[in-house]
């Protein structure tokens, strides 16, 4: 085995990590080729916070046997659904039978079917005015785009009227930085209140025509569609600019809960089928993922559950605290730990969960997060807290893993303290730094979407080994000495202005390869 001593290009992604939205996905061919060098011929890899779930496919597409575990239940969730076998005919019938139940429906028709041979696509909203509805043409598929009339302000005054015979989520906005004082005075305390009345009303009758399908399979595959139509139902979603001539789409861009002061209304219906059938469908996805890897081998483990590595399985996953990860997994018995562990506060993971999870609860008690046990800084949990829980879970990685085992940890964060933290949680761990990579990606991880100044969209590969190096403490004099040096080589090397991001994460990569810890 060599070591990866090199940035790696990353290429386009195929489907299967197109189809559903998740913040801060890694590049796949990256980690690819990370878990098929590290790991040996029937060696087995590990990543304690599996996110997108894309490192689980990943390893099985390499050959690998993987244990993949998140808290985070909508993981969970994906690898279920991954995991699956895929009849697209089965899949297909039941998808149509559902839309057209929907579609039927005489409420749903007075919502958004009421202009003869036109479906309303999409409602654009400022300061709570309609100002521009988007319709589509049933017959020829022509796109309208007309200033509202009385029959589409009519709808939407009648659609405030609505009641519901089915479950929604009515579930309570937790008291988190993530659900400002403003949000709330905008639209109120509740799930249920990031959505216009018609669209949740839309929403329930999908998801309640879901949950009566008797085959698990399929009905875990529409549940996929569903939820990843439910973010673009919310009223976070805003129009784009006329400029970019994309009257008919738009998305929920930011990492955090909000409600602009232009809004777009999407018709659910129209975004289930297409996440159905689109080009970044359900049916794509799974596709897809038969000719990328093939059928996926998995099982899912529950708490304190002792994985055996000679049973028949490609993955084990589950939603596993991954401070107690060693009651589920042998000692001694991974070969490699590759993770994207989170970064410090940038990102309130289960928070940004909860538009798709406050609906999967509804389904099954499995997928209601655990707040308590997530590692993050917010209000309740300081950095001295982050880097305690990262200390537990490297630990924790030290006694399953061999003595030979490598770790990369993939890592960003402007903010020294909790950097320092990373540092700290990694020597305590019992490992010591041996490579910082910096590895430039081609779309915005969770740095730049969080920063509002921008940051490079990037990550820093943190490849460790067992060992005890202890971390030098520098003083102020000495760490002026290496900002002004690292400064002064990289902007040799580069022979161009150079942003001051760029000039730390040189610094950054210096500090934690040479074992320097500066002194807060």
């Amino acid at each position: 085995m060599k070591d990866i001593n090199y940035a790696i290009v990353e290429t386009t992604r195929p489907p299967i990590y197109t189809c559903m939205k998740y913040w801060g996905k890694k590049p796949h061919n990256v980690w690819y080729e990370y878990i098929k060098n590290y790991v040996p011929n029937n060696g087995v890899f590990l990543d304690p916070f599996c996110g997108s779930g894309m490192s689980a496919i990943e390893a099985v597409r390499a050959g690998k046997k993987a244990v993949c575990f998140d808290l985070n239940p909508l993981t969970s969730f994906v690898l279920d659904v991954m995991c699956t076998s895929f009849d697209k005919k089965s899949f297909s019938t039941e998808a149509k039978r559902i839309i057209d139940i929907v579609n039927s429906n005489e409420i749903y028709q007075s919502l958004y079917g009421y202009k003869k041979n036109n479906i309303l696509h999409n409602a654009k909203y400022k300061d709570g005015f309609c100002y521009e509805c988007c319709f589509i043409n049933s017959d020829t598929n022509e796109r309208v785009i007309d200033t509202p009339s009385n029959d589409d302000l009519k709808a939407i005054n009648d659609s405030k009227a609505l009641t519901f015979g089915y479950s929604v989520p009515v579930e309570k906005f937790r008291k988190s930085e993530s659900f400002n004082v403003s949000l709330r005075k905008k639209i109120g305390s509740s799930y249920k209140d990031l959505y216009t009345n018609r669209n949740l009303f839309v929403l329930g009758l999908l998801f309640n025509e879901i949950r009566k399908i008797p085959d698990c399979s399929i009905q875990r595959q529409l549940l996929y569609a569903f939820i990843q139509s439910v973010h673009l139902s919310t009223r976070m979603c805003v129009p784009r600019g006329k400029k970019s001539k994309r009257d008919f789409s738009t998305s929920w861009g930011r990492s955090g809960y909000f409600v602009a002061n232009t809004e777009m209304e999407m018709n659910p219906l129209l975004l289930f089928k297409n996440n159905c059938f689109g080009k970044q469908s359900v049916s794509s996805c799974l596709e897809n993922l038969s000719k990328y890897v093939g059928r996926i081998k998995g099982k899912k483990i529950s708490d304190n559950e002792l994985i055996n590595f000679s049973d028949d399985y490609d993955l084990w996953y589950g939603t596993i605290d991954s401070k107690k990860m060693s009651n589920n997994i042998p000692t001694n018995s991974i070969d490699f730990v590759l993770t994207d562990p989170p970064y410090g506060g940038l990102v309130q993971y289960l928070d940004l969960s909860n538009v798709w999870l406050s609906w999967l609860s509804l389904f099954s008690s499995e997928y209601s997060p655990n707040y308590a046990e997530e590692i993050v800084i917010n209000q309740e949990k300081d950095n001295n807290k982050f880097c305690s829980d990262i200390t537990s879970v490297i630990k924790e990685i030290a006694s399953v893993s061999k003595p030979e085992a490598k770790m990369v940890l993939t890592f960003n964060n402007k903010k020294i303290e909790v950097w320092n933290s990373l540092l700290t949680s990694i020597q305590v761990g019992g490992y010591e730094i041996e490579k910082v990579i910096h590895q430039q990606n081609k779309r915005s991880g969770e740095s730049n979407v969080c920063d509002k100044y921008g940051s490079s969209s990037s990550d820093f590969y943190i490849r460790c080994k067992r060992g005890n190096h202890l971390n030098e403490v520098l003083s102020v004099s000495q760490i002026s000495s290496i900002i002004v040096d690292t400064a002064k080589q990289i902007i040799y090397a580069r022979k161009e202005p150079t942003p001051y991001q760029i000039l730390l994460n040189g610094l950054l990569a210096i500090v934690s390869e040479k074992h320097y810890n500066p002194d807060s």
